[in-house]
């Protein structure tokens, strides 16, 4: 975060021809010194979760931390550039690339493979509230051209934001990309046609937002794309509508379409594969929760998003709940410092609107775009709305029809309610100490709000040791251990009875691959997972001509690889099944589509490489050869 902070007061030198010594240095150093300040300050509040008292995490991670470990075996023994497209160590065999949820290509997972996962959950989380918090900062203060206090203050409400803790405590780290999205709209909205910026610079945000788009997609978050995607046109559009003169829709619009279109081209392959897999295995026999009243759906986004536990009165009013929905899943929590800001500065305007009315309406594309804003703020309330004919409706969307729950899609708001808090204390404070002091008020409030915030659930939630799988990391990074699948297994009780405890997913640490491994993607509880011939015992057990192992090429390409979903390797795929025990790329056909897929993946990584390399030759050239002019008394000129 610093380094970005650093980078950003550079390029604004640059840009208002400032010399080499001299500027806002105080100015600067403060605004670091602050930032550092505040993520010390959550690190101090959230960082003994990661582990808890006991050493213990959420019970997500039982899932998240094997298949860190996981990836890095096959870091370990291929290389980056090796795709991981399956993975003998769960369920005898399962799909990497193709996994919606596969997190190889991400920060936490490229922290795994310097220091293991366990410590690498920590850097990142870290590491991505830093980036919440500075992408904030520099939105409202580049963007929206807000005092340094306000937009201090709006880095913090962003930082803060329980969606991203809430989840990122439970194990649930692919959402950690959230906190890139003011990043998002921040580089959508600048530069803006008004500022008269060179395309050259507007070409280049675009793909900076498309490459921040894209790693959403390989970190994970295909699930809630969608919601992201949703969240970043209401924080542009709410922008557009707050700043008209500023921000032109039309620029906005077509900047996201083509920052869209560089996101799709760089992640075609993933996305392909993804589709492949989920149309084999669609998870469409959930019923999809909603609240039967609307009413009571208002009363739990307002209190989720101002902090107070809703979830007690949540899952009374829910109806259609296939699993309980814990507290985490309703904590959106901004704090009530967006509340009264907003809540003030509309008495107040509503004042001066009545002292000084304005003459006529306001004008028609404003008008159109105050609608489709509020449809837009709609789309998560009417998701989590029960009617009958509605419920059966939204049953039959794609991504939708998949989903356990939509309750998630409050986390839309979060951008565009810090945002709208910023504006709106930014324009009815006129005091510059009043500002100064009310901001730093409204931090130290969130800070301590976030610090009173009783989270024994949490606590509670931690059942998962990842010491196991941290020494394994430690072994494998030594050399001292080859690992390889060599049996199904399955974890028993001490009664030798069957069970699914939260650490079965590490039996490939013991060259095992868990036979009732945790994997949603066939369901919460395996209930599409067709185990056929799959049984207790060695891989290599031979049963009517199949080993004891799936072909997990099957799961996805059944049709280019002649098999059906499920089926397992035959004895004329010896040398497949050793290649794929030891985690190494094995043979199998993909259809033109996957193929077609991967050339415009790998066509437009080059391409905007390329582009992003040539543009920062030229800006580095461009500052060299404008230097400065010698000044009288200066000792460089000397």
């Amino acid at each position: 975060m610093l380094i970005l902070l650093k980078l950003e007061f550079a390029n604004q030198k640059v840009q208002r021809g400032w010399m080499v010594r001299g500027g806002d240095t105080k100015g600067q150093a403060t605004t670091l010194i602050t930032g550092f300040a505040v993520i010390v300050c959550y690190a101090f509040v959230f960082l003994p979760f990661l582990p808890g008292r006991h050493g213990l995490l959420g019970y997500d991670y039982g899932f998240t931390l094997p298949q860190l470990l996981d990836n890095y075996i096959w870091f370990k023994k291929n290389g980056f550039f090796a795709v991981y497209w399956f993975s003998p160590s769960f369920c005898g065999g399962i799909p990497v690339f193709p996994h919606p949820a596969s997190c190889f290509y991400s920060i936490p997972q490229f922290l795994t493979f310097c220091v293991g996962p366990l410590p690498a959950v920590g850097l990142s989380f870290l590491i991505f509230a830093a980036l919440g918090y500075s992408g904030f900062y520099l939105l409202i203060r580049r963007a929206c051209k807000c005092s340094k206090p306000v937009a201090f203050l709006c880095g913090v409400l962003f930082l803060f934001n329980g969606f991203y803790w809430s989840k990122a405590l439970m194990g649930a780290f692919i959402y950690s990309s959230f906190m890139l999205v003011p990043w998002v709209v921040m580089l959508l909205l600048l530069p803006s046609v008004a500022e008269g910026e060179r395309q050259g610079g507007q070409a280049r945000n675009i793909l900076l937002a498309g490459f921040a788009v894209s790693y959403m997609v390989y970190s994970g978050m295909q699930t809630f794309l969608p919601a992201e995607m949703l969240a970043i046109m209401l924080a542009g559009f709410l922008s557009c509508l707050l700043y008209p003169d500023r921000f032109p829709l039309k620029a906005f619009a077509g900047r996201f379409a083509g920052a869209c279109l560089i996101a799709f081209g760089l992640s075609a392959a993933k996305l392909s594969a993804v589709y492949h897999f989920t149309a084999n295995f669609p998870r469409d026999y959930y019923p999809l929760p909603q609240f039967k009243s609307f009413l009571a759906l208002l009363k739990v986004v307002v209190g989720s998003l101002w902090g107070s536990p809703v979830d007690d009165f949540a899952r009374k009013m829910i109806v259609n709940t296939p699993f309980l929905l814990g507290r985490h899943e309703f904590e959106f929590c901004v704090g009530p410092v967006p509340f009264v800001v907003i809540g003030v500065a509309a008495v107040v305007f509503i004042f001066r609107y009545l002292s000084r009315p304005r003459a006529g309406l306001i004008g028609l594309r404003r008008a159109l775009l105050l609608m489709v804003t509020c449809v837009l703020v709609g789309v998560p309330l009417a998701l989590n709305f029960y009617t009958p004919a509605w419920n059966a409706f939204l049953k039959q969307l794609p991504v939708i029809r998949n989903s356990s729950q939509c309750v998630r899609w409050f986390a839309v708001y979060i951008p565009a309610l810090v945002l709208l808090t910023g504006v709106a204390m930014e324009r009815i404070v006129r005091s510059r100490r009043l500002c100064l002091a009310l901001a730093l008020a409204g931090v130290g409030s969130t800070i301590i709000f976030n610090m009173a915030m009783d989270r024994t659930y949490y606590y509670l939630q931690q059942s998962y040791s990842g010491v196991r799988v941290q020494k394994a990391f430690l072994a494998i990074k030594r050399g001292s251990i080859d690992p390889h699948i060599t049996h199904i297994s399955i974890a028993v009780d001490g009664c030798g009875r069957p069970g699914e405890p939260i650490y079965r997913n590490d039996a490939f640490v013991y060259n095992q691959s868990q036979f009732l491994c945790y994997e949603p993607s066939f369901g919460y509880g395996l209930e599409k997972l067709p185990f056929g011939r799959l049984h207790v015992g060695p891989v290599m057990d031979v049963t009517d001509r199949f080993f004891n192992i799936k072909n997990p090429a099957c799961y996805v390409f059944p049709d280019a690889n002649g098999c059906r979903p499920g089926d397992h390797f035959t004895v004329d795929q010896r040398e497949q099944v050793v290649a794929f025990t030891h985690y190494r790329p094995f043979s199998f056909s993909m259809p033109p589509v996957q193929k077609a897929a991967n050339i415009v993946t790998i066509c437009c990584l080059i391409l905007c490489t390329v582009f992003l390399a040539r543009d920062g030759a030229r800006r580095a050239l461009r500052r060299l050869n404008t230097g400065r002019a010698p000044v009288e008394g200066d000792s460089l000129s000397r």
